[in-house]
């Protein structure tokens, strides 16, 4: 996601509708691009808290799909969704 796109200047939605970080569950795109556009250092805390989440959440799903022995398959249908999501 570009922040800085004019597009999300009134979006109100969350990054991530299905993620439950901070960031997301407390603030909106336009919000984030107003601080980014703005140069707020808070935009750079807030977007790493962001992407720290959802780092750690991605390893801790590897990790459980490692221990039921399904890691191949998660891997397969993980990439295919972040595939998806880029178009």
């Amino acid at each position: 996601l570009v922040v800085k796109n004019r597009a999300h200047a009134e979006d109100a939605r969350p990054i991530d509708e299905s993620c439950s970080c901070y960031t997301c569950r407390t603030f909106s795109v336009a919000y984030l691009r107003h601080l980014v556009m703005a140069k707020e250092i808070l935009a750079i805390r807030l977007l790493t808290l962001h992407n720290v989440y959802f780092y750690m959440e991605l390893v801790r799903q590897a990790r459980a799909r490692i221990i039921e022995g399904c890691f191949l398959e998660w891997k397969r249908e993980v990439l295919a969704k972040m595939q998806m999501e880029k178009q």
